[in-house]
């Protein structure tokens, strides 16, 4: 069990199950559209399964409490920590008082406390720091009965949370992952006014640079598509009573021209494990990004306007997340292929709109830095493929002012004329 020094009262309980279901929520890369979508529907999967969960009555949850005090009694930690947290799922907010005691002693509060201890015992240092996060942001005024004795959950949870993340920071630094975001930050001197955000831009470069050939690659395959876009239109008007013939006017038409309609989705593929992988990096560094600041991220304006800007890099920051919103607006409009099919137009221009504005939703509660990696990378993806486009632009002016390109549009292949009998006509 984590023991607190004796002026702080009595022992304290650490711990609780994953709160932030972390399996349904990967990292985002802005450069890739297609990664995006993807992880945009990871995200409203993951939404939709919480918003699915069976919510608990009051009396439920004073049952819960009460079984899991019993498990605990018994030493049953894991059974006692999973009925606390239906307890504090019951009652998120704590504003459920316990009847017959302190009218600011609430089941919500008093079940995050009293799941520490479980959890503590279980080891489960990463269960711990999120429980004891979201008991530090109820109201200061609300109360538990701990050991026998009456505690503010606030000043109780607040006093936990540094001894339980350093036992979590111990048990990180082992991975291979942790060890390099804090070589990074060791190498730039753990300034927390520089070292933390700046070991952030340090990362995503590094990460942009390896990625750079996949960039490329997307890149020449949207500018084919691109330049096909006429002659698709032609096909659509030409066979718009046959579809079928037109989807096979149109296969010959990719193959003619060296384009490959799923270009990206092998790409796409590569980045999933390097967006886990990401993901894993700002979350296993977590506790020590809290003592990170960034602009006005630590500032004293974040004493006073605590939901709205984080007080270090381990918590959420809406001017960031807005300001990735944005960068994920512009990346989508620099990228997004044109197409001929009004429709599709409509739904890409809803798309990216929709898009960003359900990201400030969906990750409204990742940790500053996580974003601020997200901005970073939209911003370094942005600007090369600027430069990608301006370049090819200027290499087809220049091929078209020479009188001919190589990657110039050919000929839609026409069909042999049909014979008044349906066959076709012999040359």
């Amino acid at each position: 069990m984590l023991r607190l020094p004796d002026e702080a009262g009595p022992t304290p309980s650490i711990g609780a199950p994953g709160a932030l279901g972390a399996s349904g929520r990967a990292a985002l890369f802005g450069g890739s559209r297609r990664a995006v979508s993807a992880l945009f529907v990871l995200g409203l999967v993951s939404l939709a399964v919480a918003g699915c969960a069976p919510s608990l009555t009051p009396e439920q949850g004073r049952e819960a409490l009460v079984e899991a005090d019993a498990a605990s009694q018994r030493g049953s930690y894991q059974a006692a920590l999973g009925s606390y947290m239906k307890a504090v799922h019951s009652d998120p907010r704590a504003t459920t008082p316990i009847p017959g005691t302190d009218p600011k002693r609430m089941l919500g509060g008093e079940a995050m406390l009293k799941a520490s201890d479980a959890a503590a015992k279980e080891k489960a240092w990463d269960q711990a720091v999120m429980v004891l996060e979201t008991a530090i942001k109820l109201p200061g005024d609300r109360t538990a009965v701990i050991g026998g004795k009456t505690v503010n959950v606030h000043d109780y949870a607040a006093r936990a949370l540094k001894p339980a993340a350093a036992e979590l920071d111990r048990e990180n630094a082992r991975n291979p992952l942790f060890q390099v975001m804090d070589a990074l930050v060791k190498a730039t001197g753990r300034i927390p006014a520089f070292s933390y955000w700046f070991a952030i831009v340090l990362f995503t470069l590094v990460v942009k640079v390896m990625l750079t050939p996949i960039t490329n690659m997307q890149f020449r395959s949207t500018r084919k598509m691109m330049r096909i876009q006429p002659k698709l239109k032609e096909l659509q008007d030409q066979y718009k009573d046959r579809p079928q013939e037109f989807q096979q006017r149109m296969m010959a038409l990719y193959r003619e021209e060296g384009v490959n309609p799923f270009g990206c989705a092998g790409s796409m593929v590569v980045q999933i494990p390097i967006m886990i992988a990401l993901y894993r990096v700002i979350q296993l560094y977590r506790t020590r990004f809290a003592e990170g600041h960034f602009l006005w991220i630590g500032s004293p304006l974040s004493d006073q306007f605590p939901h709205i800007l984080g007080r270090n890099l381990a918590e959420p920051d809406w001017p960031l997340l807005v300001l990735y919103s944005i960068s994920m607006y512009a990346s989508q409009k620099l990228t997004m292929v044109p197409t001929t099919d009004p429709q599709q137009a409509q739904q890409q221009k809803m798309m990216s709109i929709m898009m960003p504005v359900m990201f400030l939703f969906i990750l409204q509660s990742f940790p500053s830095a996580f974003c601020l990696y997200w901005l970073l990378f939209n911003v370094f993806t942005t600007a090369q493929q600027y430069r990608l486009l301006k370049r090819a632009e200027a290499e087809e002016a220049l091929a078209d002012a020479s009188g001919g390109s190589t990657s110039a549009v050919k000929p839609i292949p026409r069909p042999a004329p049909r014979s008044k009998k349906g066959g076709s006509r012999k040359r």
